[in-house]
């Protein structure tokens, strides 16, 4: 006897990712600031004493959004990361010739049902381009088909991920590890001095 298996579409829930913290410089006043920063975005935040400063907690993008956007009016000393919605979809794209317009290989990849936000051509140590592209795309939820592409633009191609940095990321802003000057708002340092 045969069984009749009945699937029903199970609606999955995205799951959010919570905002990065915002790392504040030790010479805050705690008291004043959670104030003006309960006015500012409500009650979406908890902060964090260590002894290099405060630590803070947005739970919300929107709330993480608006509460940089004040720090940075207002000067304050502080880093943060970028949000993980707001991260590219990154990919590296081997086999291609290095003479290829970044425009044309903008609007191949178009075709093919991607957004590009920014292409780069990777460069040797002798400044020599290599057949090497890093693509950003747009997140999408066709994303990973990329990865199935074997040829384009008339070349046979292998798309893959890119391989993680293993160099510990220094700021050129203040100099300090562990954040980039796109998140950094602390004052410059110069980094002979630094």
């Amino acid at each position: 006897k045969k069984t009749k298996w009945k699937f029903q579409k199970i609606h999955v829930k995205q799951r959010s990712h919570k905002p990065p913290p915002i790392f504040l410089n030790a010479d805050v006043q705690y008291v004043p600031m959670c104030n003006v920063l309960k006015t500012v975005i409500g009650d979406n935040f908890k902060c964090a004493t260590t002894t290099k400063g405060v630590t803070l907690y947005v739970s919300t993008p929107e709330a993480y959004r608006t509460c940089v956007k004040y720090l940075r009016e207002q000067n304050a000393d502080f880093h943060s990361y970028q949000l993980s919605e707001d991260k590219p979809f990154k990919v590296v794209i081997r086999g291609l010739h290095p003479s290829i317009d970044h425009e044309v290989l903008t609007e191949e990849l178009k075709k093919k049902g991607h957004t590009v936000r920014a292409i780069s051509n990777v460069l040797s140590y002798t400044k020599q381009k290599l057949p090497l592209f890093f693509v950003d795309l747009e997140v999408a939820e066709n994303n990973e088909t990329i990865f199935d592409l074997d040829t384009l633009m008339f070349s046979k191609v292998k798309v893959e991920a890119p391989r993680p940095k293993r160099q510990l990321v220094q700021c050129t802003r203040c100099q300090q590890y562990g954040h980039t000057r796109t998140y950094c708002n602390h004052p410059y340092k110069c980094v002979r001095c630094a």
